[in-house]
């Protein structure tokens, strides 16, 4: 028998298994499915995986993991599939993806205790509603993206954004675990692994937990996750400011988040402020989300974005965004007050508050803006993050770079933003770059009927696809040479190469993880630059 054919015969024999373990219709063969759960938002050319799984439940995923392993085959966790840097994309054709949607309940809410455990298929807005309900949050509560994103993925990448003013990423707001190693077994984390325990601490000896996140699916498969709970904030305040320059702009979001009084603080670049000046709400949503701002912001903040809109953003050069959460509206407006005064303090002018307003009313909404521009312009940004100190000089320097690059730019219509967030005391900066492309079948998934119809003809523009990849390299380059680090780590930023020097002893006791943990080296391979 030929090589082709016993390999034939071991991908037939695995689908055979696998359904055995699954159920019929949670196994993927053919291309299509096949293609685009392999695909993310890279632009990169990736591995096809042989087939998708979809476990149900963390039963069906040891069996899952233990038969694909035992086959032969390289298994990959994949959430909703937000990823940019190649994070659940096959390296290897002998891959298996283990779509981990189905895996999507809420397991426990503990009001007493207050952590809540979820399978890590869960998104994050199903979990928002359901403790919202309940007068509790989550202190980081999701990624823009939540609609979708799912808590393992979440957990893999290290996401920020909703709470992060104050709470920092994803994986700071993680209790415990419940991961499936490469052999099958079940790894708890925390104060749980305690044989008469409960999750209720993270720090039961060494934080094993942390091994775990933003891993970028490297070291195991995250089934189940247990998060800190917090008091659904009682007041909440909310500030825009617009600024002529770019450093005035970052220079007041460092201080506000020195002083830590933002649950979210974020600043935008014209091009982004254009962007949000078009955003739209679909008709059949304006009247919910018309509803959830009066709710969530009360009736003279829905009078102001009504009047005011978010049109007028088009005319602000640069623009930051404040939500500030407290338990008095006393506190809120204390808060409020040191803000106004920082953001006067670096020339910042008074802007009506469409935008946090919005997002906190309908914190998880389609990802259209995210993902495309206002025209349907393809998209992908690259990330860094940065101590407070570093975030001047490193976003003039990116800037200058793009200045340099300015005629090729324009030629082919590539334009570029920004987003700078705070997460604690870090700093992330986002740039992304946008230009005229075929949307593809992948990011054609997450957009509405009437935006698939309407961009979905568009020809492909090799490139200057090509040339806003080459711009990204310089771009994560500079990152690199400042020190930033990625949280999205995957296959794209350059983590082993910044272990040289220093990092060498803990990029070896990773490697000892790793061999601990997966001994073949199946889970993953090549995520993190573990072969």
């Amino acid at each position: 028998m030929t090589e082709l054919n016993l390999k034939k015969e071991s991908v037939e024999s695995m689908i055979e298994e696998l359904l055995q373990i699954v159920g019929n219709g949670n196994v993927s063969i053919n291309e299509e499915p096949r293609t685009l759960v392999s695909t993310d938002l890279s632009w990169l050319s990736v591995e096809i995986c042989e087939m998708a799984v979809a476990p149900n439940s963390s039963e069906e995923l040891v069996s899952v993991v233990k038969t694909a392993i035992a086959g032969g085959f390289n298994c990959v966790p994949r959430g909703a599939g937000m990823s940019y840097s190649l994070g659940y994309t096959p390296a290897h054709k002998r891959t298996i993806t283990i779509d981990m949607r189905r895996m999507n309940r809420i397991l426990e809410i503990n009001e007493e205790d207050m952590y809540i455990t979820v399978e890590c298929g869960c998104n994050w807005s199903v979990i928002y509603e359901a403790l919202k309900k309940l007068g509790l949050r989550t202190p980081f509560y999701g990624p823009l993206s939540g609609l979708y994103s799912t808590v393992g993925g979440a957990l893999s990448q290290n996401s920020v954004f909703m709470g992060s003013g104050l709470y920092g990423s994803a994986a700071d707001s993680v209790i415990g675990l419940h991961v499936i190693l490469a052999d099958g077994s079940v790894l708890v984390t925390g104060s749980e692994a305690h044989q008469n325990g409960v999750p209720f601490a993270r720090h039961f000896g060494p934080d094993l937990t942390g091994i775990f996140t933003s891993d970028t699916g490297s070291m195991g498969f995250k089934a189940t996750a247990t998060l800190r709970l917090i008091p659904f904030p009682k007041a909440t305040g909310f500030a825009s400011y617009g600024f002529e320059k770019l450093e005035d702009m970052l220079g007041a979001q460092k201080e506000i988040a020195r002083q830590r009084i933002a649950g979210e603080c974020y600043g935008f670049d014209p091009y982004y402020n254009m962007n949000f000046s078009k955003m739209e709400v679909s008709p059949s949503q304006k009247k919910e989300v018309g509803k959830q701002i009066i709710k969530e912001a009360g009736l003279w903040n829905a009078i102001k974005v009504g009047i005011g809109g978010q049109g007028f953003l088009a005319r602000v050069k640069y623009s930051i965004h404040l939500t500030i959460d407290s338990n008095t509206k006393q506190g809120a407006s204390a808060s409020l007050k040191i803000a106004r005064k920082i953001c006067r303090k670096y020339q910042g002018k008074s802007l009506t508050p469409s935008i946090p307003v919005l997002i906190r009313a309908v914190p998880f909404q389609p990802v259209r803006q995210y993902i495309l521009g206002s025209d349907g312009a393809c998209w992908f940004p690259i990330h860094g993050m940065f101590p407070l100190s570093k975030a001047i000089e490193v976003s003039l320097e990116i800037e200058e770079y793009y200045a340099k690059n300015k005629e090729r730019m324009d030629k082919h219509e590539i334009r570029y933003s920004y987003l700078m967030c705070t997460s604690a005391h870090e700093f992330l900066i986002e740039p992304s770059m946008y230009w005229p492309d075929k949307i593809g079948d992948f990011r054609a998934e997450f957009l509405e009927e009437e935006y698939q119809e309407k961009w979905k003809n568009r020809p492909e523009q090799p490139e200057a696809r090509a040339i806003a990849l080459e711009l990204r390299v310089g771009i994560r380059d500079i990152m690199f040479k400042h020190g930033g680090y990625h949280m999205q780590n995957g296959k794209y930023y350059p983590y082993k190469e910044a272990l040289e020097g220093r990092g060498k002893p803990l990029w070896s006791l990773l490697n000892k993880i790793k061999d601990a943990v997966d001994p073949e080296r199946k889970v993953n391979p090549g995520s993190l630059g573990l072969e």
